[in-house]
């Protein structure tokens, strides 16, 4: 990851009409990799090379993945779509993306395709077993989520779990996987025995952004450990991520629930405060959704009592409304 300096002339001034597609996805890709994340330039610079080879697939994939981030759902699908087409037996990453952008069966189709490309692997570096596990992990998602209901839901679960386990056994995300199945299954201290597992390889990470787990992934990991009463584990986690990303709503908006939980009612309206400023400012899209996870914390914390009434913190059960 590279960190442009104040000082530091402005890429934006690059023209990509100077620039051959190879070199144009190499640019965007050293524009992602900047602190924070160019994603504007990033953005510019595949279109152009779209226009160039609208029929490549390694563009498809970068741009589709690029709007996939951005939360342009529909045109990452129909891009990552095209590029399936093109090239079928090419990138699984693809196929993921698209798992995670789609739902139940469909979804769940996309993801196996994704996992047995990975698996097909004749040798796998520790990266791809890391993508594999992540692979598992999300067909997890999906039988707890849209497919709950199927007969064989549970079963698939745990077996996509071992096999996640076996790719990558200490994974973070395999670690948060395994704590949310468990609570969902009410095997509440195993899962806190599993997420508090994920916070050890957290913070044996230090602060080494070439080794952490992905900020989408550390996040979930606070959200799952305030989900299951460990708070004071979960604000660590999330005062660390907003000293990488002030700006992003899911931290500041799971923060405030944190502050609810511990009854500290001031540090929670500090929190709703700064997620109406990312809405207002236009650092979020102010779907109504948002607007109204906002509302509801701000309900919920102001039926606590003031600062000055110094309640004890109640004990977390471990749900979240």
């Amino acid at each position: 990851q590279v960190v442009r300096s104040m000082g530091e002339p402005s890429a934006a001034s690059d023209s990509p009409s100077r620039y051959n597609v190879e070199d144009l996805v190499q640019k965007a890709q050293e524009f992602l990799a900047e602190i924070p994340p160019q994603e504007d330039l990033a953005q510019r610079f595949l279109e152009r090379a779209l226009e160039l080879e609208p029929a490549n697939p390694d563009v498809l994939d970068a741009y589709g993945e690029l709007m996939s981030h951005l939360n342009e759902t529909e045109r990452a699908i129909m891009v990552l779509k095209k590029s399936v087409e093109l090239a079928p037996a090419a990138n699984p990453a693809k196929y993921m993306y698209l798992a995670q952008m789609l739902s139940g069966r469909q979804a769940l189709e996309y993801a196996k395709v994704g996992v047995t490309m990975m698996e097909g692997e004749a040798s796998r570096t520790p990266e791809m077993n890391q993508q594999l596990a992540a692979a598992y992990c999300h067909v997890v998602e999906l039988y707890m989520t849209d497919l709950c209901d199927e007969p064989e839901a549970q079963e698939q679960c745990e077996k996509a779990l071992q096999l996640a386990r076996a790719a990558d056994e200490n994974n973070v995300e395999v670690l948060t996987s395994l704590a949310t199945y468990k609570k969902t299954i009410g095997e509440v201290e195993e899962a806190r025995m599993w997420i508090q597992q994920a916070v050890a390889r957290i913070r044996s990470c230090g602060g080494d952004l070439d080794v952490l787990p992905t900020f989408e992934v550390r996040s979930n990991v606070s959200r799952v450990l305030l989900d299951l009463g460990l708070t004071e584990e979960a604000l660590e986690i999330l005062h660390a991520l907003l000293d990488e990303d002030d700006e992003d709503f899911q931290v500041w908006h799971t923060l405030g629930c944190a502050h609810h939980f511990k009854k500290d009612r001031a540090c929670g309206e500090e929190c709703v405060e700064r997620l109406r400023g990312l809405l207002a400012n236009g650092d979020q899209d102010a779907a109504a959704e948002l607007v109204e996870m906002v509302d509801d914390l701000e309900r919920e914390l102001s039926q606590l009592p003031e600062a000055d009434d110094e309640a004890e913190p109640d004990d977390v059960d471990g749900s979240m409304d």
